[in-house]
């Protein structure tokens, strides 16, 4: 049975990408500051909409926005993903 997500939240680039495929300082350079993920609560975890099979669909595109990101508190403006919200404890 998939998850549901609890909720929808926008999330910077460096959280989007680390959320997907970790952070790769061999490609992406050092952790930037603040760290991406860093205010996600360890029960809970980011992903995309989830299609009929259960399978991450991979949908979503960037907006602008000047809002903090949610999962790191970054201020700087610029892109945000929309991103589900799961709490592992059930």
């Amino acid at each position: 049975m998939p998850l549901t997500p609890i909720a929808t939240i926008a999330i910077c680039t460096d959280c989007y990408v680390t959320a997907h495929d970790g952070w790769d300082p061999d490609w992406l350079g050092p952790l930037p500051t603040p760290e991406p993920l860093s205010l996600l609560h360890p029960d809970n975890i980011l992903g995309d909409p989830l299609d009929e099979n259960g399978e991450e669909e991979f949908t979503r595109s960037a907006h602008f926005s000047n809002s903090p990101c949610r999962t790191c508190g970054s201020t700087l403006a610029g892109d945000r993903y929309d991103m589900d919200v799961y709490s592992t404890c059930i």
